[in-house]
């Protein structure tokens, strides 16, 4: 398994598997995963993984990525400008990031606002919690190693506090 460093994290970029989490549904636990399903068990493929495992979902714009070892990576899902140390590559193909090399990927362009980044080898989340990795921001279902978040944006705990305060609003306004 590779090591990457997020350069810059996207709009909104989660570790996501497939099915997600299921059977949990009767406790107001939705699935989660990835939105499109297709895309992301594609791109797991391509690069070798079983197409349940864990890998990035970015929504409207991808993250910038640095990559520690060689490794194969393939960007799926809404098309999206995608380089590779500064040089366009395409989409839905594996290509190898050298050691060192950085992977872009821009704002989703056209049609979609979904793209995946699969990584030979998935993403390793150390804790899983309700037997999935993926996130699920709307019920803050987050895996134990919530600082992998923070590297995604720093803002994230700020941004759950100000949508609980939001919601504080809203009820007290429409009371």
């Amino acid at each position: 398994m590779s090591t990457m460093t997020v350069t810059a994290p996207g709009m909104l970029t989660t570790v996501q598997d497939w099915p997600g989490r299921t059977g949990y549904w009767q406790v107001g636990v939705p699935p989660s995963g990835p939105m499109d399903d297709l895309s992301f068990r594609l791109g797991n493929k391509a690069v070798g993984n079983p197409e349940g495992a864990a890998g990035l979902e970015a929504t409207l714009a991808g993250p910038t990525l640095r990559f520690a070892e060689d490794t194969l990576v393939c960007v799926t899902g809404a098309p999206a400008p995608v380089t590779l140390n500064g040089t366009p590559v395409p989409q839905w193909r594996a290509i190898t990031v050298p050691a060192g090399g950085t992977l872009s990927v821009g704002a989703a362009a056209d049609t979609g606002m979904r793209i995946y980044v699969l990584i030979a080898g998935g993403i390793e989340v150390l804790h899983e919690r309700l037997v999935a990795s993926g996130v699920d921001s709307t019920l803050q279902i987050w895996p134990d190693q919530f600082h992998v978040f923070q590297a995604f944006h720093p803002l994230i705990p700020e941004a759950v506090r100000a949508v609980r305060n939001l919601g504080k609003f809203m009820r007290t306004s429409t009371d």
